[in-house]
C-alpha cells in the first residue's frame, strides 16, 4: 500500500513523537494495549486480554502471552513496566499524560499494575496510545509491521513475521510529496493508493466507484513563542486585532470552512493577562516562520501585510520542518480533534501550557470546572483553552483524503492497519 504524505515524522523514535504523520506511520509498527472500535466507538483489548479496575485509580493490565518483538524475542509485562516507568518523568508528549501515574509494577509474567495519584475514568484513552507500545534499545518494535528503511523522503515498512496475525499487506510505503496536482494524477492512474495532502481544490477531485473520498479539515494558526509573550504580554491581542480573516476566506474561495464556533472565536479576557509594566507597543518588529507547505507562504504574506499596516513589522522566515526555531511567531497547521477529547483536558498538558503563559487564573478555573463536573465540560474547557493558549486560530480549511476503495475500511485518524 502506497500512501503519499506531506512531510516526514518529526521524530525518528515513535515513543517521543506526537505529530500526525508520526501517528500515521508508527501506529503500523506499534501494538497498543487497546484499539478503538470504529463502529461502537469503544476501546477494545488488543495486546492485552483485559484491563480491570474497580475504582479508576488502580488498573490491572493482563497482556497476551503471544506478543513478540520483530526480532522474535518474547514480550512480557516487565517490558511494559520498564517502558512506562522510563517515560513518565520525561518531558515529551506521552510523558505529560503519564505523570498522573503514582506507581507501575509487575504482578507476574503477563500482568502488571498501574496506580494513579487520583481516579481517572478516562485513563483507557491513555492506555490506547501507540507510544505505550514497548521498543527495544536496538529499535525493534512489536507491531504488525516493522520499519524496513528510512530515506530523506520515504519510509518503508514490511510485515513483522513474528506477529500473532499474518499481515494482509506485503508492505507499506509512505512517500513525501508537496505537489497535490501530481499526487491526484498518480492516484487516478492507480500508482498510489492514498493521498494525505493538507489541502487541495475540490474541483480536481473526480467521483469514481473505486475511490473513497474522506472529507476532513485542518486549522491554520499563529503560535507565539513563550519568550515574546513574557516580554510583551499584550502582543497576542494587538496581533489578533490587526488580522482580518475575511481576506483569507475570500482568497481560498470555498476551500475553507466558514463555520464560526468556539474554536474560531477569540475569547481574549484582559483579566487573564498580567499587563503591569508592559509598555505601549507603538512599533515592533517580529520574526514569523512558516513551514514550506501549501498554502503557508500565501497565508504568511497576507498576515505580514496586515500586521505591517498596524505598526507590527514582520520578517518572514521559511522554517525547516521539525527543526527548532527562535521565531517570535510561527504559522502552524493543526488537525485538532484531540482538543475535543475529555482525556486531553484531564492530562497535565493544560497546566503545562498555563504555566508557560504565566496564567495562574487559567489553572484555577480549569480545576474548578473539573471539580464541578460541568455538563458541557468539553465546550467550557475549550473556551478556557483558547483564552490561554499562545495561539490564534485563523481559518479552518477543507482537507480531503483519497483512498483506494479496496482499503476503504482504513481510518486516517484511528490508523487501524489491523483491519485491512
Amino acid at each position: 500500500m502506497i500512501i503519499k504524505i506531506d512531510t516526514m515524522p518529526l521524530s525518528s523514535t515513535p515513543t517521543y513523537s506526537s505529530d500526525y504523520i508520526s501517528r500515521l506511520i508508527y501506529s503500523a509498527s506499534s501494538d497498543p494495549l487497546l484499539t478503538l472500535n470504529q463502529s461502537s466507538r469503544e476501546y477494545e483489548p488488543n495486546s492485552c486480554t483485559d484491563i480491570i479496575t474497580s475504582d479508576y485509580k488502580t488498573y490491572i493490565i493482563n497482556i497476551r502471552s503471544d506478543l513478540c518483538y520483530d526480532n522474535g524475542r518474547r514480550l512480557y509485562s516487565s517490558d511494559y513496566v520498564q517502558h512506562i516507568n522510563s517515560l513518565k518523568n520525561k518531558m515529551c508528549y506521552i510523558g505529560l499524560f503519564l505523570k498522573k501515574i503514582y506507581m507501575c509494577k509487575v504482578i507476574d509474567e503477563f500482568s502488571f499494575e498501574i496506580e494513579l495519584y487520583e481516579p481517572d475514568i478516562y485513563f483507557k484513552y491513555v492506555l490506547s496510545m501507540y507510544q505505550l507500545s514497548p521498543i527495544l534499545d536496538a529499535g525493534h518494535s512489536c507491531g504488525q509491521y516493522k520499519i524496513d528503511s528510512i530515506s530523506n523522503n520515504a519510509i518503508s515498512l514490511v510485515p513483522n513475521v513474528f506477529y500473532r496475525k499474518q499481515a494482509s499487506l506485503s508492505g507499506l510505503l509512505f512517500s513525501v510529496s508537496n505537489d497535490y496536482e501530481k499526487d491526484i494524477a498518480l492516484f487516478y492512474k492507480k500508482e498510489i493508493d492514498a493521498t494525505n495532502n493538507t489541502t487541495f481544490p475540490y474541483e480536481r477531485i473526480q467521483q469514481h466507484d473505486d475511490v473513497k473520498i474522506v472529507p476532513s479539515y485542518i486549522w491554520a494558526n499563529l503560535s507565539f513563542s513563550p519568550i515574546i509573550l513574557a516580554k510583551h504580554y499584550s502582543i497576542r491581542k494587538k496581533v489578533r486585532d490587526a488580522i482580518n480573516t475575511s481576506e483569507l476566506y475570500k482568497l481560498f474561495n470555498g476551500h475553507v470552512i466558514p463555520t464560526i464556533n468556539y474554536l474560531t472565536t477569540d475569547y481574549e479576557k484582559e483579566s487573564y493577562y498580567n499587563t503591569s509594566g508592559d509598555r505601549t507597543l507603538e512599533k515592533i518588529t517580529l520574526t514569523m516562520g512558516y513551514d514550506p507547505f501549501y498554502p503557508n507562504s500565501i497565508i504568511a504574506n497576507i498576515i505580514k501585510k496586515q500586521l505591517s499596516a498596524n505598526g507590527i513589522d514582520i520578517v518572514l522566515k521559511e522554517n525547516v520542518y521539525g527543526r527548532p526555531n527562535k521565531n517570535d511567531i510561527n504559522l502552524t497547521l493543526m488537525y485538532p480533534p484531540f482538543l475535543q477529547d475529555i482525556a486531553f483536558y484531564y492530562s497535565p498538558y493544560f497546566s503545562a501550557l498555563a504555566r508557560i503563559t504565566r496564567n495562574d487564573s487559567f489553572i484555577r478555573e480549569i480545576e474548578g470546572v473539573k471539580k464541578a463536573d460541568h455538563p458541557c465540560i468539553n465546550g467550557v474547557l475549550s473556551e478556557l483553552f483558547m483564552e490561554s493558549i499562545p495561539s490564534i486560530p485563523l481559518v479552518k480549511m477543507k482537507s480531503i483524503y483519497l483512498i483506494n476503495q479496496a482499503y476503504s475500511v482504513f481510518d486516517f485518524w484511528a490508523c487501524n492497519y489491523q483491519d485491512l
